[in-house]
């Protein structure tokens, strides 16, 4: 794991009444003492009932708070601010220490930690990914031939380009290969790569839906997909109702604003998010928050969003013309939206399916969706997990 960092995070706890805020606050009183290693500061608001609290102290000593604090009933985080040693400074780290601890990376419980860890297999299904990344050198999956994927971009005759030529030129895939492994933090995650268009061609169902095949047929265990092609296609939709029967599939919600709910048989969604009510137990829909809530620019819906990850600001691997030049300070930088939230939560989900590999894929999404209140919680998701894989 990254050392810790020392962090500031200040946030509401909101409840639905006054009752239940001083049951709350009693809660976070008795579970978070201060120390001289954890220092916090708790204000009670009756109208509306709000508990402001502030925490500083090392990254995995808040984590552990936040965990505590998203496993209380009736409690709801918001506004919530994290300031850590890297604001405001012109170097990148990587991994992004504000990140880690919003999602609480840096905590988790002691019986997740030992034993091996299982390999997860997590395709990226996007632009590739630059594969001589330093950062990523190490985490590519491989399959017989030493291939680390595949292009599926098709030539004006309607054949496929060489299947090979998996690079980024685009830069979309080596962010959300970053930002995954990033979630996962020691977790063995292998990148398997199903490009399917870059710079000079845009995403296409029929490319889209020969990626997608890919990833099925070569038994990737989460498969994250962070694009929209418009309505899609009826190829795509029978190739997304079959990915879903044999893994995770991750969904990013769309950077639109828009309601993604279906209403009167219609939804302004677009394909791959669309197809996702028919395979709710096996997908998880995705929209990015930032520090006050809801990011401005994030597609919604009570029904169709299955929950939120951060998507503004995460520091990720940048795609760059050559290995010297990505091993330098050129080799991180931030991105966001809702392609950065699920590719956190793609990166989340491979630690517990890594961590716990006799869960079902709808145990694994229960584990992320309903442990922190729809909210990305790593360290409580882990801790659901275990309960649910007691015998």
């Amino acid at each position: 794991m990254t050392p810790a960092v020392d962090v500031v995070r200040q946030f509401e706890v909101r409840v639905q009444n006054e009752q239940a805020l001083n049951d709350v606050e009693r809660a976070i009183d008795q579970a978070l003492p201060a120390t001289p290693k954890l220092q916090r500061r708790i204000h009670k608001v009756l109208r509306p009932p709000v508990l402001e609290v502030r925490l500083e102290g090392g990254s995995s000593l808040v984590a552990d708070a936040m965990a505590s604090i998203a496993r209380l009933p009736g409690a709801s985080v918001r506004n919530d601010v994290i300031r850590t040693p890297a604001d405001g400074h012109q170097g990148l780290p990587f991994p992004d220490p504000g990140a880690r601890v919003r999602i609480g990376v840096d905590s988790l419980p002691p019986s997740v930690t030992r034993g091996p860890a299982a390999p997860v297999t997590v395709a990226i299904v996007d632009s590739g990914i630059m594969v001589d990344h330093p950062r990523l050198a190490n985490r590519l999956w491989r399959d017989k031939r030493g291939a680390h994927g595949k292009q599926f971009i098709k030539d004006p005759d309607g054949k496929f380009r060489s299947e090979d030529d998996i690079h980024d030129q685009d830069g979309h895939g080596t962010l959300l290969a970053g930002t995954v492994i990033d979630a996962a933090g020691d977790t063995p995650v292998e990148l398997m790569v199903a490009k399917f268009f870059d710079s000079a061609h845009s995403a296409r169902p029929d490319n889209a839906t020969a990626a997608l095949n890919y990833a099925v047929d070569n038994e990737a265990q989460i498969i994250l997909l962070a694009w929209d092609v418009g309505l899609g296609s009826i190829a795509l939709e029978k190739t997304f109702t079959r990915a879903c029967q044999h893994a995770l599939v991750v969904i990013a919600a769309g950077n639109y604003g828009s309601d993604n709910d279906w209403h009167n048989g219609k939804t302004l969604a677009r394909a791959p998010v669309r197809y996702a009510q028919a395979a709710h137990d096996s997908t998880i829909v995705v929209m990015a928050a930032d520090e006050t809530g809801k990011a401005w620019f994030s597609n919604y819906g009570k029904r169709s969003v299955d929950m939120a990850a951060p998507g503004v600001n995460i520091i990720s691997t940048r795609r760059c013309l050559t290995k010297d030049a990505a091993a330098g300070p050129l080799g991180t930088r931030t991105h966001g939206g809702t392609s950065a939230a699920a590719a956190l939560v793609a990166g989340a989900a491979a630690q517990v399916m890594s961590r716990y590999p006799g869960l079902k894929v709808p145990q694994v999404k229960q584990s992320l969706t309903d442990s922190a209140g729809r909210r990305l919680d790593i360290a409580a998701a882990l801790g659901f997990a275990e309960s649910l894989a007691r015998p």
